[in-house]
């Protein structure tokens, strides 16, 4: 498998829940390696040892979200975390083609954009609601996301869309490229 967009990338990926951010990862995964992490991969761990099962139901969410807030608010936790991992990465200590992060709060994604140079990319898929029992998941919609990847239709037809977001992120890498060269003129 080699990696089609010809460099290593950084994508934060979010949505609401259930609406194919797994998905996507696993689909880019056939073309290109992928790494996926998650803002909350710490909490979990936290959360585990507090009792939690795994499970994702509101309440459970609401939990993860406040425990987030509050290691957050203790030692930047969660965005310290994610930080490292992408620097690995970033480093070679990964091997992977893409490093794909999970992050929910628009404001936790603004500060990693900030020091991570990465696309931010949001799954569209209205077939499943909105959770607002917590700040995370009822705010994912708030921020201004680089690429929007509809997930309303098959299986079949989200893969379709990821291949054209794959196929305009070529367009653009490698326009990027050639004018870094000097070999493409922006014209007013």
């Amino acid at each position: 498998m080699g990696n089609m967009l010809g460099r290593k990338m950084v994508f934060v990926v979010n949505g609401k829940p259930r609406a194919g951010k797994d998905t996507f990862a696993q689909i880019l995964n056939e073309y290109m390696n992928v790494y996926k992490y998650s803002a909350v991969t710490k909490v979990k761990e936290i959360a585990t040892l507090c009792g939690w099962d795994g499970a994702k139901e509101e309440r459970d969410r609401k939990f993860l979200h406040e425990l987030k807030m509050l290691t957050t608010e203790y030692s930047d936790m969660s965005h310290n975390d994610i930080v490292a991992e992408a620097e690995k990465f970033r480093n070679g200590e990964i091997d992977a083609d893409v490093f794909i992060v999970d992050i929910r709060e628009p404001e936790e994604i603004e500060r990693f954009v900030q020091k991570v140079p990465a696309l931010t990319i949001f799954i569209d898929n209205d077939r499943v609601p909105m959770i607002t029992s917590n700040a995370a998941d009822a705010n994912v919609e708030n921020y201004e996301y680089d690429f929007h990847i509809n997930n309303d239709g098959t299986l079949e037809e989200f893969e379709d869309n990821i291949m054209i977001f794959l196929e305009i992120l070529m367009v653009l890498t490698l326009m990027a490229e050639d004018y870094a060269n000097g070999d493409l003129e922006i014209l007013d």
